[in-house]
Order: C-alpha cells, then sequence, then structure tokens
C-alpha cells in the first residue's frame, strides 16, 4: 500500500510569512506617510510663497506713486513707517493720485484723483490677523488720523503674513527722520497656519517664506 506525502504549513512559516507581509505593510505606509508630508510641505510653501509674492508686487506698484520732498514739508510727510498707535506694523504713503507729477497739500476725506495717503497694515487686533491695504486715508501720513480708512477703501490683501520689516540702510532717514532716499527695502514674511496651532510657523508641515523687494519712488525728491 503506498502511503501518500502529506504537506503542511507549519507555525513556525506561518509566522514568517506574517512578519514578511507587516514589512510589506509597514513600508508602503512609511512611503505613503512620506511622500504626503512631503507634498503638503511644498504645495503649502508654494502658496505662502505666491501670497508674499503677489503682496509685494501689490506694494511695489503703489508706492512708487509716492511723492514730496521731506526737506521741505516734513519728517513722515511722504512716508511713515512708524507702527499704529495700536502697535500693528504699518506703512504710510502719500502719492501723486492726480498723476499732474505735482504734490498737492492733503485734504482730510480727498477723492480718488487727489493726492492722498495710501497705507498698509498688519492687523493683528482681530481674530484672524490680516494684512491690510487702504487705498485713501485721511489726511496725510504724518498725521494721526491719517489711520483712519475712509469708508470702502480698505482691502484684505490676505492672512498669511506674519511681519512687515521695512529694512531702512543708514542713509534712509537722518537724525531728523526726514526720508534722504528715494526708494525703500521691504520684507514680507508669511506662514502657513499664522496662529501656529497645532505646528510652529517654520516646522516643514507649517512652513514660513520670507521676501524681499526694493521699491524705487521716483517723484520724491531728497534735495
Amino acid at each position: 500500500m503506498n502511503k501518500q506525502d502529506n504537506s503542511a504549513i507549519t507555525l513556525i512559516e506561518i509566522l514568517i510569512g506574517v512578519v514578511i507581509l507587516g514589512v510589506i505593510v509597514l513600508g508602503m505606509a512609511s512611503i505613503d506617510s512620506f511622500t504626503n508630508y512631503h507634498f503638503f510641505s511644498s504645495d503649502r510653501r508654494a502658496k505662502v510663497q505666491n501670497d508674499v509674492s503677489v503682496i509685494l508686487d501689490h506694494m511695489n506698484k503703489e508706492i512708487t506713486r509716492a511723492i514730496g520732498n521731506e526737506l521741505i514739508n516734513g519728517a513722515n510727510t511722504v512716508l511713515n513707517v512708524n507702527p499704529f498707535p495700536s502697535g500693528d506694523s504699518a506703512i504710510r504713503v502719500y502719492i501723486d493720485a492726480s498723476g499732474n507729477g505735482q504734490r498737492e497739500a492733503p485734504q482730510n476725506g480727498p477723492a480718488a484723483n487727489e493726492d492722498h495717503t495710501i497705507y498698509y497694515r498688519l492687523n493683528t487686533s482681530g481674530a484672524t490677523q490680516e494684512f491690510e491695504f487702504c487705498q485713501i486715508a485721511r489726511r496725510g501720513p504724518e498725521n494721526a488720523n491719517s489711520t483712519n480708512c475712509l469708508s470702502g477703501q480698505d482691502i484684505v490683501l490676505g492672512t498669511s503674513i506674519t511681519e512687515l520689516t521695512i529694512l531702512p540702510t543708514p542713509t534712509t532717514f537722518n537724525a531728523s527722520g526726514q526720508l534722504q532716499e528715494n526708494h525703500i527695502r521691504i520684507r514680507l514674511t508669511g506662514c502657513w497656519d499664522p496662529d501656529g496651532t497645532p505646528y510652529a510657523c517654520g516646522e516643514a508641515i507649517n512652513p514660513t517664506v520670507s521676501m524681499e523687494t526694493t521699491v524705487v519712488m521716483p517723484s520724491v525728491s531728497v534735495n
């Protein structure tokens, strides 16, 4: 009588198979997690960089219209980089809105076609941090009520900006605070989630981007 050989899987072989399968699953999960992590990080960085770049372009376009001479009209009459009374970082600029190439005296509540003050403000007082642009403000940039934007003239340019910095050179302003150059350097820093919860700004999953630009003001005289 012939005996048939019976083959069976032993417990050790089952355990080895489970281990190998576990290693494969963990490897695939790690690859997926790694890929997603870097994809989201790169995507978020690109979006923040785009936000910062667009706002810097906006600032470059508007601030270029600045006009005046602070040696004649006084400090801060063209450019005022002092913080708002609330402590918010800001930059106020008096522009040639009429387009006639001549500086007109500030009006309290100017029309869109009259020379007036514009300003950019990093508003941190609200529930959401906002980078604001005021198209028409009251009076000149050196005046306290120039921080008041006329009704309907304020625009939120973005909510990802965390820092607005003016980078003056040693000769940008004289001892009296008067502008001595017809250009300024601006640095903007943005963060994907400015709140920093649960990941702080600067971490790979919550990236930050800093960019700089130099704005030339051809209608500003410094002598």
